[in-house]
């Protein structure tokens, strides 16, 4: 009834039964008065709906008037597997399980921002999983009477395009594009059907299943899910490897058997999206990513970037650099038993190994095998060094990417070059404690100190900050950070090296940060930063909160203070002893905590928060950089006058600053409503990024190191003005805390 549809199941009486019942049309007047009533507020919620910003303003008006707003409990059922689907639903807030009954096995969750029902625009279309709410859930949903009537002839290519685009996102070779891309690789797909028993052929490189079902040596695949065909596993078989939309299985058994191809159509007229090479060149080729001169170019391309993602010395790179690293790899192919580097030869090249097996002996002796989409040699490329293994192809066959020392240090500029081989120094973790000397403290607090340190040896300087321990044990703020430090490798995030344990503290050994604190460099600008000063730092940070919100890490206290600089005046993240990181199937917190004036208005409440907090409290910075004084409760001292002011002060901006874009964007960081804020979806960052605010291609030139920071530090600055003399010696430090055996951490 109240998205003015069909009964989507016969309900009947087991037994003598009362029902009280309402009449169609007096519902339909009870919730049209609701919604007149409510109309600003959904107006509201229907802003945050990006996928509708290309539509008219009349459209956009009319799809606001026929959206219903629905609240679930934990719980409760949302629909059933075998109902009609009638509706198009959006998850505003709260966690969904998607069953294949209704006390089922789960196979995969909603959260906020994701939706379903897009196949209501089928003739008749049954929904093939059990929806129960896992969470207190608020869900925005479009009738399919209502849609069709506001969109007519767009409603199909709208729901068509918002599934696919959303489908390539989990494709992880496809992730990396942004989502105006991967609207262009959508285009390139076509839907093919199929009848049960058919085998999907070797030319469809990726699939989005629209409906049916399909089978794989690992699982049965539904509606939603997606895949994508690894046709380098075995030179001569291709092979298929799977992952669903919003959830992982376990495929080891079927990886370890990649003989033949085993995606198999289940049910009788199974649809398939599928994108070819050919289609997928064609879209590369309309987006100008490179010159493509073969379909299987096309493909190759998608997989360097997903592998060369995961390498330490390429991650972060910027969007041309990528291009620029893959364009320059050489292809070589070598038989069994060929050499392709040993051990005491210099090293000049990185190889990644895109098929085939290699064998690594040091010494003569076998220490392990690699597999395809390994990688050796990043230390040669970056410092020369000798090789310290042989490498010998075990395989009948292996073909090597490889990428020589010139060409890389060619493609970086100066300023990365040098953080590069910064941070590959800071992987050698066989330092000990008794190999460092203390130099002077840098930085006290609460928890302990920091020292500055120097290997013994190397003359290598870190900063090694001590924590003491309660009751013998490693405080649960401390052992959090050490954690998330391990786990977060990123140029703009302070780099852990290890942690070591004795008796009475823990010492978290991390890069020296000589720039100093954000805030006090801030001070050195006596005005408000104009946008390309204030576009530095809010980008930097934009970009380390996106890593961390890939990662389910919320932050919780991000501020100036927090913001270190290094030499060359680049932000890095540090302190994370009070920031979380959710488990899979946790979406929210409750603990009130942080800084009050950079605190969420929602950390205040019950109801509970997630990573969102983050993006308010940049929106805070932002306005504290260009506007000089803080957005809320900026004349108060007292935690509770700043608190209401967070939750009931409406935002206002001093007369001079006129920045519309600026005022814009600041506005949307800084929405109370956190399901209104921007930034605060899974995948909205990415469309932050894109705000048109951030000019002069910022990101990529971020990344790159090309930019001048606004403050370049002068000389070494540290927080704390402490000497020499403050500090012991570290023998002296040995006898007090007895760490001849220490317990190391890395």
């Amino acid at each position: 009834m109240a998205y003015d549809s069909a009964c989507c199941e016969r309900v009947s009486a087991k037994e003598a039964s009362e029902l009280w019942g309402v009449d169609r049309k007096v519902l339909t007047n009870i919730l049209a008065d609701h919604r007149e009533k409510h109309a600003k507020d959904n107006e509201r919620l229907f802003s945050s709906l990006t996928m509708f910003d290309e539509f008219t303003k009349e459209q956009r008006n009319e799809l606001c008037a026929a959206l219903v707003v629905q609240t679930f409990k934990e719980r409760d059922v949302v629909f059933r597997r075998g109902q009609v689907v009638d509706a198009l639903h959006f998850v505003r807030e709260g966690s969904l399980g998607a069953y294949d009954k209704e006390d089922g096995v789960k196979l995969f969750e909603y959260g906020a921002r994701s939706f379903f029902g897009t196949q209501v625009a089928a003739e008749v279309s049954l929904h093939e999983f059990t929806v129960i709410a896992e969470t207190s859930c608020q869900i925005l949903t479009f009738g399919f009477k209502s849609l069709k009537a506001k969109l007519d002839e767009k409603l199909g290519a709208f729901l068509e395009q918002l599934f696919l685009v959303s489908g390539l996102r989990m494709i992880k070779a496809l992730a990396h594009f942004s989502p105006t891309q991967r609207k262009t690789i959508a285009s390139r797909m076509e839907k093919r059907r199929y009848n049960k028993g058919a085998v999907i052929s070797n030319e469809v490189q990726y699939g989005l299943i629209v409906s049916g079902a399909f089978r794989s040596k690992a699982q049965r695949l539904f509606r939603g899910l997606c895949f994508e065909r690894d046709a380098h596993v075995n030179p001569f078989r291709g092979s298929c490897t799977f992952n669903a939309v919003n959830f992982a299985e376990d495929l080891a058994s079927f990886r370890q058997n990649p003989v033949e191809p085993s995606l198999v159509a289940d049910s009788e007229n199974c649809e398939l999206a599928v994108l070819t090479e050919d289609g997928l060149a064609a879209a590369l080729h309309e987006l100008g990513v490179l010159d493509i001169s073969s379909p299987q170019n096309a493909t190759d391309f998608a997989r360097k970037i997903h592998l060369i993602s995961k390498m330490n010395i390429f991650r972060h790179l910027s969007k041309q650099q990528t291009e620029d690293v893959i364009n320059s790899l050489v292809v070589q192919r070598f038989t069994r038993g060929a050499i392709v580097t040993q051990q005491g030869d210099p090293g000049r090249s990185l190889f990644i190994l895109a098929s085939g097996t290699c064998r690594i002996t040091v010494d003569g002796r076998v220490v392990r095998t690699m597999s395809r989409n390994a990688h050796f040699g990043e230390r040669a490329v970056l410092m020369g060094t000798r090789r310290t293994a042989t490498v010998e192809v075990s395989s009948q066959e292996a073909e090597l990417w490889c990428l020589h020392q010139t060409r890389f240090l060619e493609l970086l500029t100066p300023n990365m070059r040098a953080e590069r081989l910064q941070r590959l120094q800071l992987q050698d973790t066989s330092v000990a404690l008794t190999d460092l000397r203390c130099k002077r403290v840098v930085g006290e607090g609460g928890m302990g100190i920091v020292i500055l340190v120097e290997h013994i040896t190397t003359g290598m300087r870190y900063a090694l900050k001590r924590c003491n321990k309660l009751k013998s044990c490693i405080p649960m703020n401390v052992r959090r950070e050490m954690d998330l430090l391990a786990e977060n490798d990123h140029p703009f995030i302070i780099k852990f090296v290890k942690s070591f344990e004795t008796e009475k503290h823990v010492y978290l050994l991390t890069e020296l940060i000589t720039g100093g604190e954000l805030f006090d460099a801030l001070r050195t600008i006596p005005r408000a930063l104009n946008q390309k000063e204030a576009q530095f730092y809010i980008g930097s940070l934009l970009l380390v909160l996106d890593v961390l919100r890939d990662r389910g890490v919320v932050y919780r206290d991000l501020k100036p203070e927090n913001v270190m600089l290094d030499s060359q005046g680049y932000t890095k993240l540090v302190d994370f002893g009070i920031a979380k990181k959710f488990a899979e199937d946790v979406k929210r917190t409750f603990t009130v905590i942080g800084t009050p004036h950079y605190m969420a208005p929602e950390i205040l409440t019950k109801f509970g928060y997630g990573m969102e907090v983050d993006v308010w409290s940049l929106g805070v910075m932002f306005y504290e950089l260009v506007c000089v004084t803080l957005p809320f409760g900026d004349d108060f001292d007292q935690a509770f006058q700043i608190y209401d002011a967070v939750k009931t002060v409406p935002l206002t901006f001093p007369d001079f600053y006129r920045d519309k874009q600026g005022r814009q964007l600041i506005k949307g960081l800084l929405q109370k409503d956190p399901t209104l804020r921007l930034g605060a979806g899974e995948a909205d960052l990415e469309r932050l990024q894109e705000h048109p605010w951030f000019t002069g291609n910022l990101f990529e030139r971020l990344r790159a190191r090309e930019l001048r920071a606004p403050v370049i530090p002068c000389g070494e600055q540290y927080s704390s003005a402490g000497g020499e003399h403050k500090f012991p010696s570290f023998l002296e430090i040995e006898e007090h805390d007895t760490p001849s055996q220490p317990k190391v951490v890395v």
